[in-house]
């Protein structure tokens, strides 16, 4: 998402260009320094470069607003400095220090003029940067628990604070000065945040568009750059799990179409029935199947069942090439229990069992099988049915390979969830997200 996302007015409408004049120069009122004016005919208060005398020029006396007399302090981008953003060159020419009204949190605003586009702003605070543009718009607000409505897009209230102004030097087109401050109203849509700022008889709003620090060190060819912490409130996800669950649903998609085409090309054909009642004493035998013939490599699919009750059996299976004495075994389990005690009636178990033997070379072979039950044990006779297949599809191995091309979907879910969490933390209305990017 870019700013043309928004349409043509997304900024309100621009200013008329600045006819571009040369800086203005004076002198300080306290010190006698020099003092440049870049934004002449804009510039309302300009803080000396040499002892922080706030001075009002819009006065030809240059009144000084506010002898503080601050030490003057290095900043990350130096007034005067030049950067260009999508082609467009812009000069620092103000620098304000705010904090929130704890004091525990600061962040930089930088004031950026160029005399045919206006002015911009560069916010920096944990490594986090915003390029910030006045909006000219007006926005209806139902109170800062609702959500504002702006281009077709919704932003969500985020935080309240009371900022204030903790230092100031360059020049601005408003009055300011250290102490100022100001009631902000901030909404979240990232990669944009909506930003209101509330003085006494004067609203201003503006959108501001995260920025990452590698264009900002770009654009004025910085050295180093403060390292990013935490989430930024408009930080955009890099996890665009939309994207990545429509691939993941193609990918099930076109799986289960070619698991599907498999069954339906499989021989599924019956290679060994069994339809038998074991009396007490065969727990000592086995039975031998008619020989059968796999033509292919293949899977040998096999259903058991035994009408247990209070009771177990065990078929063990196995199945034996003539040619080439090869062995395969499986051993299949039934067992049902039932009953009744405190919590009221119970069961467990199943008297059906089924099971796979895999890759089974093709050739002849006869099928052993033997049995053993408590049933037979106590001397009663046990019905046992059994029917061998060849061919068959597994679904366990479409489950399987859904579960493998799920499992990335799921980790960037659960990661996206995790970086919304962090997001939301600090703000006014902390939130458990569902892992998208917008709830």
């Amino acid at each position: 998402m870019t700013a043309s996302d928004f349409g043509p007015n997304l900024f309100g409408e621009e200013p008329a260009p600045v006819k571009k004049a040369a800086i203005r120069k004076f002198n300080c009122p306290s010190c006698g320094g020099e003092i440049q004016i870049r934004a002449v005919g804009h510039t309302l208060t300009a803080i000396c470069a040499h002892c922080g005398t706030v001075i009002d020029t819009a006065d030809e006396r240059f009144k000084v607003i506010d002898d503080v007399r601050t030490k003057l302090r290095p900043t990350l981008i130096e007034i005067g400095q030049r950067g260009s953003f999508d082609g467009v060159e812009w000069e620092v020419i103000g620098y304000v220090l705010k904090s929130d009204r704890t004091k525990q949190y600061f962040w930089d605003e930088y004031l950026l003029f160029n005399p045919y586009h206006g002015f911009r702003f560069l916010v920096q605070m944990d490594g986090h940067w915003n390029f910030v543009r006045v909006v000219k718009e007006d926005f209806q607000r139902l109170g800062f628990v609702s959500t504002v409505w702006f281009e077709q897009h919704t932003f969500q209230p985020f935080l309240r604070d009371q900022p204030i102004v903790q230092y100031v030097k360059g020049e601005f087109y408003w009055r300011i000065r250290k102490g100022d401050t100001a009631t902000t109203e901030d909404y979240v849509c990232p990669p944009y945040m909506l930003s209101f700022e509330k003085v006494p008889g004067e609203e201003t709003a503006s959108l501001c568009e995260y920025t990452l620090p590698e264009t900002v060190q770009a654009a004025f060819g910085l050295e180093s750059m403060p390292r990013r912490k935490g989430v930024g409130p408009n930080q955009p996800s890099p996890f665009n799990i939309a994207a990545l669950m429509k691939a993941a649903a193609a990918a099930v998609a076109v799986a289960f179409c070619i698991h599907l085409a498999g069954a339906v090309a499989s021989a599924s054909e019956t290679v060994v029935t069994l339809n038998q009642v074991f009396q007490p004493g065969d727990q000592t035998r086995s039975f031998v199947s008619n020989a059968f013939s796999v033509p292919k490599q293949s899977n040998i699919y096999i259903q058991s069942s035994a009408p247990v009750s209070n009771a177990w059996a065990e078929l063990g299976l196995t199945l034996v090439n003539e040619a080439t004495k090869e062995v395969f075994e499986l051993n299949q389990g039934m067992e049902f229990y039932y009953g009744s005690d405190s919590d009221g009636p119970w069961r467990e178990g199943s008297p059906n069992a089924d099971g796979y033997i895999s890759g089974v070379p093709a050739g002849t072979y006869r099928m052993t099988y033997d049995i053993e039950s408590d049933v037979l044990t106590k001397q009663q006779p046990l019905q046992v049915t059994m029917t061998a297949k060849r061919d068959v599809v597994s679904w366990g191995n479409f489950f399987w390979t859904m579960f493998l091309l799920l499992t990335y979907p799921g980790i960037a879910w659960l990661r996206s969830s995790s970086f919304e969490n962090r997001r939301w933390e600090n703000s006014d209305f902390p939130r458990t997200t569902s892992g998208g990017d917008e709830e």
